[in-house]
């Protein structure tokens, strides 16, 4: 769940959208993540990023994406059409997590086609959801 209260711009990171949510499940070297976003009550969407954290690039139609260690930071790179514009868009999140492994920070920057940063750029602060398991990766070091 996004922490409101500690997350930066985050209104904006999320515009237009009504509601997001980001599912991710880490195994060394395997990271799955779900973005599930909410446009309308009619227009809801589903970013599924089956990634290795070795920056291995993972392409599926117009969406290319990669994740790579830099240090403890965990580095998310995808580019996408945006199916509302037409027009190519880059995110890139910056991920560490918290000591007791509750909290993610993301550093969050939105770039358009031409390389432009995005006025919907900030940082995000992700709880993690009561109940879920905690990472399985804890020979990694991270």
């Amino acid at each position: 769940m996004l922490d409101t209260k500690h997350s930066q711009n985050y209104q904006s990171l999320h515009l237009p959208y009504k509601g997001f949510q980001l599912t991710i499940a880490h195994n060394e070297p395997s990271l799955y993540m779900i973005h599930e976003i909410v446009f309308t009550s009619a227009d809801a969407r589903q970013l599924t990023l089956p990634l290795t954290t070795d920056g291995q690039q993972y392409v599926h139609g117009d969406t290319t994406a990669f994740a790579q260690w830099d240090g403890a930071v965990l580095v998310v790179s995808y580019r996408t059409r945006q199916k509302n514009t037409g027009k190519f868009v880059q995110f890139v999140r910056r991920m560490t997590i918290s000591p007791d492994r509750q909290t993610i920070t993301a550093v969050a920057e939105v770039t358009d086609d031409k390389g432009n940063r995005a006025p919907t750029s900030g940082s995000e602060v992700w709880a993690r959801a009561q109940g879920s398991a905690t990472s399985a990766c804890t020979s990694c070091g991270r």
